[in-house]
């Protein structure tokens, strides 16, 4: 089931969001364009379980918003029509209440009074709702989002409206597959990472504008490729320090979270107008941070010429030394080329990230390249390998049995890592190596 969060901007709709998500998910504040994207979300609710919410965006014009409310209202099962009960209605309500009214879906709307702290007594309660009964909406609410207050009358009037429409969560199941592939799009403020969504879902999901930080909140939507259902992230475009906004720094930290919780395949896009930037580095090296299988995609290549694109390549190439197991895909988002290529690296870094390698085979391969060129350790200091396992997948982790913990060092934690990614590929593939301290046999 899909309920759609509606209203102008500043009427608490954000606010309620969230408390029947039952998380913190779109940006609370009083700035006019905080969320400027549609809102995806399934709630946690065991009142709401299995039922995806979405938001629709506040923008500084209310004509840019009308899409977004049209949109929800031709796609959700369930409307919450948010009005704040301390302003009463004004022009904007009576446009969505007309867009109600023309798409005939009145019937399938929660009328939800919201601000009304203060104002559940009884009589108080009656006599804040009066000017909005003529509407002739059946499903009248107030609450008080920001407080919890009389949400659980809300859910009421949410699971009569279930019922009575015979709505249920079979669709939304059937999206929950377990070989969903979920997809992380980042990088810094207008690096094509809007486009690049909204050609893999051939519609205008996430607003594309020149302006750096158009996107403040990541926005999910699913796409089916052939048979496989893939999970789309975009994300707040990244700037660090002075240049970030306070309301930037919410966004990515927000990324930063779901990033942690979800470990999704990561497309780090770079612009090849600029090449590659310090900045794009620190995004790097925070994706290998949280061991999230990556794929760096060149964008707007169709922007340079064929010289300058091999020449920002190699340089590109160059800066990614330190992690060589990365590949890098040069895309045109707005005309699609290379995408295909982006997707068939996606498919085998989804498969390596669930590859079990035997106990017999790794010791195997280690074994032999320990005889035809070992690792170097200083004088007195060898670190003697005993046997390794692989101890778990999504993302491969592998436990080494050694000598002493002491002994180890970071060019022999490379060298196994450089010994298991030839012999098995893991190309995109985070390895995580862990040491185990096991008596020396030979004392």
């Amino acid at each position: 089931m899909k309920i759609g969060l509606i209203g102008a901007t500043n009427v608490g709709k954000s606010t309620l969001f969230n408390r029947l998500l039952g998380s913190f998910r779109a940006i609370v504040t009083d700035i006019h364009g905080t969320t400027r994207e549609l809102l995806r979300d399934h709630s946690i609710l065991s009142d709401l379980a299995g039922t995806e919410l979405i938001d629709s965006p506040g923008l500084d014009n209310f004509e840019q918003e009308i899409p977004y409310i049209q949109k929800i209202i031709a796609e959700a099962d369930l409307l919450l029509f948010v009005v704040d009960g301390k302003k009463g209605l004004t022009s904007k309500e009576e446009k969505i209440h007309d867009m109600i009214l023309s798409q005939g879906v009145k019937d399938k709307t929660i009328l939800v009074v919201n601000k009304l702290e203060g104002n559940f007594i009884d009589k108080k309660y009656t006599l804040a709702l009066t000017d909005y009964y003529s509407l002739g909406y059946k499903h009248i609410v107030g609450v008080a989002a920001k407080h919890g207050e009389n949400i659980d009358i809300l859910l009421e009037d949410i699971q009569q409206l279930k019922e009575v429409y015979k709505l249920d969560e079979s669709k939304l199941e059937e999206n929950l597959e377990e070989d969903v592939i979920n997809l992380a799009i980042v990088g810094k403020p207008n690096a094509g990472k809007s486009s690049l969504l909204n050609f893999l879902a051939k519609d205008a999901i996430a607003h594309v504008d020149d302006k750096p930080g158009t996107t403040l909140d990541y926005i999910t939507t699913d796409i089916t490729i052939g048979k496989q259902l893939y999970r789309l992230y975009d994300t707040a475009g990244i700037r660090r320090g002075a240049r970030a906004a306070q309301l930037e720094k919410i966004a990515w930290e927000k990324t930063f979270k779901m990033i942690e919780y979800v470990k999704p395949l990561v497309i780090m896009m770079i612009d090849i107008t600029e090449s590659i930037t310090h900045m794009d580095m620190k995004i790097i090296g925070d994706m290998i941070r949280f061991h999230v299988p990556i794929i760096i995609v060149v964008n707007k290549v169709d922007l340079v010429s064929k010289k300058e694109l091999e020449q920002k390549m190699e340089l590109i190439v160059k800066y990614l030394e330190m992690a060589k197991w990365i590949p890098i895909v040069p895309i045109s988002a707005k005309e699609g080329t290379g995408v295909a290529q982006l997707f068939s690296f996606i498919k085998k870094i989804y498969a390596d990230m669930g590859m079990r390698i035997t106990t017999a085979q790794l010791n195997k391969i280690l074994g032999e390249a320990m005889v035809k060129n070992p690792p170097r350790f200083p004088k007195n200091k060898i670190c003697r390998l005993y046997y390794a396992s692989q101890v778990s997948n999504h993302p491969p982790k592998f436990l080494m049995f050694i000598n002493s913990l002491e002994k180890r060092n970071f060019a022999f934690t490379r060298w196994l890592e450089n010994v298991i990614r030839r012999s098995f590929g893991f190309v995109g593939v985070p390895l995580i190596i862990e040491f185990k301290e096991k008596e020396d046999r030979h004392k």
